[in-house]
């Protein structure tokens, strides 16, 4: 005896529909192994180096905020690697000497968060030659 073929009705047409975007969502928010990520909330601003010589430099204000909108693309975090030499530096508006702020060897990185902090930052060389901050600035 033959059967004859069964076709869905509407209502599991939908049912099967729902399960579909269900699946795809659930595969869309989840790793491998299921667990919920969510959207990486860092957004990259600019990238400069700096040259740290004699004279106490900070970080440059159209690299801060390119757009000079007032926080809708400011940084606030500066991730720099001291490149080639000692630095002495501060970050709340002091300006450094090589005998006044933090050091900051050749390899070591500087965090540096908060928008008036990056602002305030200032950055001389310690000895007779100059230093190189490779800088990124990021939003979070």
């Amino acid at each position: 005896m033959r059967q004859a073929l069964r076709i869905p009705t509407r209502a599991q047409w939908i049912v099967f529909a729902l399960a579909m975007v269900g699946w795809t969502t659930f595969e869309i928010a989840t790793d491998s192994v299921g667990a919920f990520v969510a959207a990486q909330g860092v957004r990259y601003i600019a990238f400069e180096q700096i040259t740290v010589a004699a004279s106490a430099i900070g970080f440059t204000a159209s690299k801060v905020e390119p757009d000079n909108s007032g926080g809708a693309r400011q940084a606030t975090t500066a991730s720099c690697r001291v490149r080639t030499a000692e630095i002495s530096f501060t970050y709340d508006g002091t300006t450094p000497t090589t005998t006044v702020g933090q050091l900051a060897e050749a390899g070591d990185f500087l965090i540096v968060n908060g928008h008036d902090s990056i602002m305030r930052f200032k950055a001389i060389r310690t000895g007779a030659t100059s230093g190189q901050l490779d800088c990124t600035y990021t939003q979070q």
